[in-house]
């Protein structure tokens, strides 16, 4: 079964109840594996406790007990350190949270189902792979 990672900003959408990203997700759940990152679970901790919503840190908890939640290990650590290397010295850097959810991603074989492609477009050189 296909691995899917939601990233930071599906998530949102998600928790604020956007339709056509709760239908995204819907879909995604019936044929694919979902999963986050614990990068991105602080991402959405910190959101939450920055705004003061204990309704929002409340959400975020009840999502971290829904989904699976991809941790970060030493080897994440390792092909991080290389890509924001790599995107330093090319002058493409990145912000280091972003890095960290893509080596998460590659490690784990996962696709990366964001809105930031952007972004996540320069990592693919590494072996991420987007969901679309």
């Amino acid at each position: 079964m296909e691995k899917v990672c939601l990233d930071t900003d599906v998530l949102i959408d998600l928790l604020r109840g956007k339709q056509d990203v709760v239908e995204r997700v819907r879909e995604l759940e019936e044929r694919c594996e979902i999963t986050t990152t614990s990068i991105t679970l602080f991402e959405l901790y910190y959101g939450a406790f920055k705004v003061g919503r204990e309704k929002n840190v409340m959400a975020v908890r009840e999502l971290a007990r829904r989904i699976e939640v991809l941790e970060f290990t030493e080897k994440d650590a390792e092909l991080a350190g290389k890509m924001s290397a790599e995107l330093d010295r090319s002058g493409e850097g990145l912000d280091f949270r972003d890095v960290l959810i893509a080596a998460i991603s590659v490690n784990r074989g996962a696709k990366l189902y964001t809105g930031n492609l952007r972004h996540f477009k320069r990592l693919e050189k590494f072996g991420l792979r987007l969901k679309d």
